[in-house]
């Protein structure tokens, strides 16, 4: 094919691959080629790195943009690698990083989701995930970070933060609390039946309930607490009863603690007896 250069088209009438591309420079298989009509695709080593197509879709390690989320389309960046690696801690072949290379204390690194204006000029955002790194940078040492979540709460209203995981694991959450705050979890409930043989309806992190006697009883966790400083909030019921007390027996450890159930003056075993953990 012959080569064409002119101060009218430029460079024209040469397609050229992946292994000879159109335009390269002293490496012979690393340049531009153009695979197909509108499209130009660049290629490193012989081997296409990146295309973009005639819709103006970008691959970056793939030629195909195809996405099926509920519904099936295409995406316009994809980016492809590989990594069997099943460590959460580990994962780069397969990842995009999104890099502050300022090393001031209390920069950011964002995603923002925005859409573009009536005229398509500027670009509003609607919600955001950003990344906070509170120290400055110490050379060769992995950054302090934290992520906070953000939303526009109504239209015309720039994005604010309504949850965030701090960089200890504690979440913060805007739900009613008037600003982010943190969310303190049941770490455990139960819902058991306490007469006979003790059976347990439901559970969360409970693996068993112990019958030590009428009406009292030790619940047992499935993963212990941190420490004995947890909030242990119970209740129970019975048929035909109007005045069951559910009070904590005394012992209070890591991996359980007891309660009882009374009529309000005896103890008695209860059909319905309900726990949750808060720590």
């Amino acid at each position: 094919m012959t080569l064409i250069l002119s101060g009218t088209d430029g460079l024209s009438d040469i397609d050229g691959s992946a292994a000879t591309p159109a335009i390269r420079g002293t490496d012979a298989n690393t340049g531009i080629f153009f695979p197909a009509a509108d499209t130009i695709a660049f290629a490193e080593g012989g081997a296409e790195a990146m295309r973009i197509n005639s819709s103006g879709n970008v691959g970056i390690g793939t030629t195909d943009n195809s996405l099926f989320n509920s519904v099936g389309g295409t995406t316009r960046l994809a980016v492809c690698g590989s990594s069997a690696s099943t460590d959460i801690l580990g994962n780069t072949g397969a990842s995009i990083s999104i890099i502050n290379t300022d090393t001031t204390a209390n920069n950011t690194a964002g995603l923002h989701f925005a859409r573009a204006d009536t005229d398509d000029t500027p670009n509003y955002a609607g919600a955001s995930i950003v990344a906070q790194f509170p120290d400055t940078q110490v050379t060769s040492q992995y950054p302090k970070g934290l992520l906070s979540f953000l939303t526009s709460t109504s239209a015309n209203n720039a994005p604010s933060e309504k949850m965030r995981i701090e960089a200890n694991g504690d979440l913060k959450f805007n739900s009613g609390y008037g600003s982010v705050a943190t969310a303190y979890g049941c770490r455990a409930w139960v819902n058991f039946n306490g007469t006979g043989t003790v059976a347990i309806r439901a559970s969360g992190n409970v693996t068993s309930i112990t019958d030590n006697g009428v009406g009292t009883y030790t619940v047992n966790f499935t993963t212990a607490m941190t420490d004995a400083n947890y909030a242990p909030i119970t209740n129970s019921a019975a048929v035909g009863s109007v005045n069951f007390q559910t009070p904590l027996a005394g012992t209070v450890t890591t991996t359980s603690f007891d309660l009882y159930t009374s009529n309000g003056t005896t103890a008695t075993d209860s059909s319905i007896v309900v726990a949750a953990v808060f720590r």
